[in-house]
């Protein structure tokens, strides 16, 4: 079917606060007629963003697909939760035989995980032309995966699984970027006879042997899903090098004029002593980070130390979730005469030669700062890393310099400011930033750091980013330190400086984590679009 690009309309099924349709409202000719979901705070901060879109508060799952017009295609987010093994448990899908036993049956778990089955039901009765439906990777654990899929099938659609971390959606008439290192799982379906949507993302990269090139998508040991460095990589187009494609870092979703606490000083503020975790998480990101700042993820509970610190200045911050759990370390305060324009955008071509930019050019901070996600696996990384996943707990991610970034989860481990940032969390601010240089910490279950020119975390729905920086003594009560705001967490997973987010902070982060960031569903509608014009 050929359309018009003024033809295309749109239902954002499981809304949230509009993360999928600022991305798909972005391509030219695109409007989002309809925008879905339970959560009336949700729909309020999504109303308040695209006041022409009709907004309906209600149980999808409880409504009827003819409940409303019908539109060219279907953007949908079923809940995540109960797919993702985020939670620090594996995910057992109940056998027969256990319904005999005394073993308790988690009904709220398996009502979330069938909200994948509305995307069917409205697909029979609207019949769209396209469907992009996200969730988790883990989503293809799910026992009735392949009968999801084979339903789609029978309504007469084809599809494609594509995954693909935001840090490198941006770029090709994409609007903005996502500092974060979020991996999410894109089923794409198009109806057969249908020209099939170009889905094969192939992001510019720099490689020592061919320059800056295209980059394709390479999968280790047969491996055909799965998640960016842990099952799959990027080769060079034209030599097959292993490279590492262009992204944004950490550094560019912090606000630098945000004041930083001496850790010394807390109690001084009415604030409590930073836990002994926390503190020996700091001390790992100084020893290996030096006067960086870093990111510290205090979300994930389990894993190495590694894992939570990343230098902030040449990684992306760690994936943010539904808490606040990164976090801002650094062993000095930012020199503010120093501070760049907030036009000015970081973007990491090499680790090494990004950071010496950065120095060269009198950037926000000096010397190095990381990032670190406060969650279980999350490591310090730096400010030119992406942010760790952004997620709905008050947990995320913590500024360090000369630094590494501090996972408050788990093994509370640091990173340095050039890894990226743990995975945000919803359980709250989980990651801190620790060092000599400032640097943003998520609160995951590794402890993450990472550097300002790092990609943040991936954003949770709880705070869990935290930006800590020091004087450039290697001592722990000498850095500074602090949790990433609500408008660095929603930077991080690519929303506009403007975008209204109502609520608490809490109920910010909640939303913010919860979100698809924009720039990945505005690369694949726009894919899909280009199929029918």
């Amino acid at each position: 079917m050929k359309l018009g690009t003024s033809d295309i309309t749109l239902k954002d099924m499981f809304c949230g606060c509009g993360g999928s349709s600022t991305g798909a409202a972005n391509v030219d000719g695109v409007r989002v007629k309809y925008a879905m979901n339970h959560w009336k705070l949700a729909i309020e901060s999504h109303n308040t963003n695209h006041p022409d879109t009709h907004h309906d508060c209600a149980d999808i799952s409880e409504t009827h697909p003819a409940r409303y017009d019908q539109t060219t295609g279907l953007i949908a987010s079923p809940e995540c939760t109960n797919h993702s093994l985020a939670k620090g448990q594996k995910r057992k899908n109940l056998q027969q035989g256990e319904l005999f036993t005394n073993k308790a049956i988690d009904h709220s778990a398996i009502r979330s995980r069938a909200t994948m089955w509305d995307v069917v039901r409205f697909a029979e009765i609207h019949k769209y032309e396209f469907v992009v439906t996200e969730n988790v990777v883990d989503v293809r654990h799910w026992t009735l995966f392949e009968p999801w899929l084979k339903a789609m099938h029978a309504l007469g659609y084809k599809h494609k699984c594509v995954y693909l971390n935001a840090m490198f959606a941006h770029g090709n008439g994409i609007t903005g970027f996502a500092p974060q290192s979020r991996d999410r799982i894109y089923i794409v379906f198009w109806k057969k006879g249908n020209k099939a949507p170009n889905l094969d993302i192939r992001p510019h990269a720099p490689c020592p042997k061919c320059g800056v090139g295209e980059s394709y998508q390479s999968w280790k040991n047969g491996n055909v899903a799965g998640k960016y460095k842990q099952q799959y990589v990027y080769r060079c187009w034209s030599c097959n090098e292993v490279v590492t494609p262009f992204y944004y870092a950490a550094l560019n979703c912090i606000d630098t004029t945000i004041p930083l606490i001496r850790i010394g000083d807390r109690e001084k503020h009415g604030l409590r002593p930073l836990s002994e975790k926390t503190v020996q998480r700091i001390e790992f990101g100084l020893n290996k980070f030096g006067l960086r700042p870093t990111i510290i993820d205090q979300c994930n509970q389990h894993g190495a130390i590694t894992n939570r610190i990343r230098t902030a200045d040449d990684t992306p911050i760690n994936t943010q979730t539904t808490r606040i759990s990164s976090y801002l370390f650094s062993p000095f305060v930012f020199n503010m005469s120093h501070t760049s324009s907030k036009g000015t955008f970081f973007s990491v071509e090499n680790e090494t030669l990004f950071t010496q930019t950065t120095q060269e050019s009198g950037g926000i901070i000096s010397p190095n700062e990381f990032i670190m996600a406060n969650r279980n696996n999350n490591n310090p990384m730096s400010l030119t890393d992406v942010v760790p996943t952004i997620t709905t707990r008050n947990n995320s991610t913590f500024l360090v310099s000369e630094n590494a970034i501090l996972t408050m989860r788990g093994d509370r481990n640091f990173s340095g400011l050039t890894d990226a940032l743990p995975t945000q969390v919803a359980a709250g601010i989980q990651n801190y930033l620790v060092g000599n240089q400032p640097f943003i910490t998520t609160y995951h279950e590794k402890p993450q750091a990472a550097s300002l020119t790092d990609a943040l975390y991936t954003v949770v729905t709880k705070d869990s980013h935290s930006f800590i920086e020091t004087h450039g003594q290697l001592k722990v009560e000498d850095c500074y330190f602090r949790m990433l705001q609500p408008k660095e967490t929603a930077a991080a997973q690519g929303f506009p400086s403007d975008y209204v987010i109502l609520g608490s902070k809490e109920n910010q982060q909640k939303q913010i984590g919860n979100a698809n960031p924009p720039p990945t569903m505005e690369l694949l509608v726009r894919r899909c679009v280009e199929s029918l014009s």
